[in-house]
């Protein structure tokens, strides 16, 4: 379906899928246009002074002044009007009071309480969205320059404004929840698995639709299933968990034939399930929601009435944004490419725990030949990250074909007793998990070669009979 022989999709660089309008309407359609920029201001100050009663006029002032920087910083980066509307605000603004009596409150902050429930709602509804690190970095600059707005307030909230506390906020946040998760042997509890639970958890006991867009390897999937082991209500395996709602999952998998029909049968069915459900949040899980879009019966419209103020939390799984009107009515949680940083440490949990011995060396606590391959980890994560951010046209590796190059090395060490290391070894677990494409093949090759032992490739790569069979002898 996908494939490089297609058929060109001649829509696809299109925002909206719609079918040209009768010419019977077409006398009918008016162009109501938008807000204009002091239009909203006045909106936002409204709806600030009337659903956040527990500040003060002043604070009012620096929440309104952040939410409109929010909205034109976001509408700049996408380029597209409608990316955000009011419909954000109403949600910056619930989500505040939220994370203050649930978050803030519970923690110590030498900030302004109110001022970091604020922080906190605006990342959740703009900054998550943002799917580049530069981007998300130069949002937390376009809020500062509102500095000026909480002139007259006490210190806590001029500390808010400083470099890098914004950040330290979220991440103070994230690590709330996260810390208190059982994740799993073998399971990197990352950057990218960690914003996917904080915002999904904070989406689902609030009922706000979510969509988690990301590529394939990204953890979208994974997350779901953390949570739904997790939050058990009383059974949690955490104790932490025992006062939150148990979570009790519909998942629809949408495909090019998934219909209207079939998707809003299975949201009735969730919805019946929360009416007799105590002490509990169903929630419509729709995985790889964006294939629903090559349908030509356009399924996915059903959404627009599902997603506006639903009975049961939704959740979207896509490897790419849909259009503004559907992610306009929910939270948007965007993938951003992953660091050196997290690709080493993912894969100082795929090998398993580490300890420090002489030298500050890092080992695999456990014995066996495993534990040679944790001084690699560094080389192998920087030429990963060269190779899998510098793709040219459609990506061909994704993050799950370096979880298995990681674990097909750490294994054949541990079955071989080798001490270290090969070129041998590394050439023969590229070829086999990123083959595909020759001509990229040796040039992924001479990236892992150079970064990790500072020499050129081998001249002679294993034949393909020889990956096959050892594909196939695998344990």
């Amino acid at each position: 379906l996908h494939g490089a022989g297609a058929t060109p999709d001649p829509m696809a660089s299109l925002v909206y899928r719609v079918h040209p309008v009768p010419k019977a309407m077409r006398e009918f359609i008016f162009d109501f246009g938008s807000l204009s920029t002091s239009t909203e201001e006045l909106y936002v100050q409204s709806m600030v002074g009337q659903q956040l009663g527990m500040g003060t006029t002043m604070e009012h002032r620096v929440v309104t002044s952040l939410i409109c920087a929010s909205q034109s910083y976001v509408r700049k980066v996408d380029e597209e009007e409608s990316s955000v509307s009011l419909r954000d605000v109403k949600r910056t603004l619930e989500l505040t009071q939220w994370f203050l009596y649930n978050v803030v409150m519970q923690q110590d902050h030498s900030t302004s309480e109110m001022g970091a429930a604020v922080i906190l709602a605006l990342a959740h509804v703009y900054w998550y969205r943002l799917s580049s690190t530069e981007h998300r970095t130069n949002y937390w600059t376009a809020l500062r320059e509102c500095q000026s707005a909480s002139r007259g307030l006490d210190r806590r909230w001029s500390e808010l404004f400083k470099p890098g506390v914004f950040e330290a906020v979220v991440s103070k946040a994230q690590m709330f929840f996260c810390d208190n998760m059982e994740v799993g042997e073998g399971i990197a509890l990352n950057e990218a698995l960690t914003e996917n639970l904080f915002v999904v958890i904070v989406c689902l006991l609030n009922r706000i639709p979510v969509f988690v867009i990301g590529k394939p390897g990204s953890s979208k999937t994974l997350a779901m299933q953390v949570i739904a082991s997790n939050l058990q209500g009383k059974q949690s395996p955490h104790a932490f968990w025992h006062s939150f709602p148990s979570v009790y999952v519909f998942q629809y998998q949408c495909s090019p034939m998934s219909s209207s029909a079939s998707i809003l049968a299975q949201f009735e069915m969730a919805k019946r399930y929360q009416a007799h459900a105590h002490d509990s949040v169903t929630v419509l899980l729709l995985d790889e929601v964006g294939l629903a879009e090559h349908s030509p019966d356009m399924p996915l419209k059903c959404l627009h009435g599902m997603l506006v103020d639903p009975p049961v939390a939704i959740v979207g799984l896509s490897n790419w944004v849909l259009d503004p009107a559907k992610m306009n009515r929910a939270v948007l949680l965007h993938r951003t490419e992953p660091s050196e940083t997290d690709i080493q440490l993912t894969g100082q949990h795929i090998i398993g725990p580490l300890s420090a011995e002489g030298g500050g060396k890092l080992t695999r606590s456990a014995s066996g030949g495993r534990g040679q391959l944790a001084p690699w980890l560094g080389p192998l994560a920087a030429a990963y990250h060269q190779v899998y951010t510098k793709q040219l046209g459609r990506d061909f590796v994704g993050m799950r074909d370096y979880y298995n190059l990681v674990k097909l090395l750490a294994a054949e060490l541990q079955s071989s007793g080798s001490v270290d290391l090969q070129p041998e070894l590394l050439t023969f677990a590229l070829c086999r998990n990123f083959g595909g494409k020759p001509e990229a093949l040796s040039v992924w090759i001479e990236i892992f070669h150079k970064t990790c032992f500072g020499l050129p490739p081998p001249a002679s790569l294993p034949s393909v009979r020889d990956l096959i069979r050892a594909n196939l002898d695998h344990d």
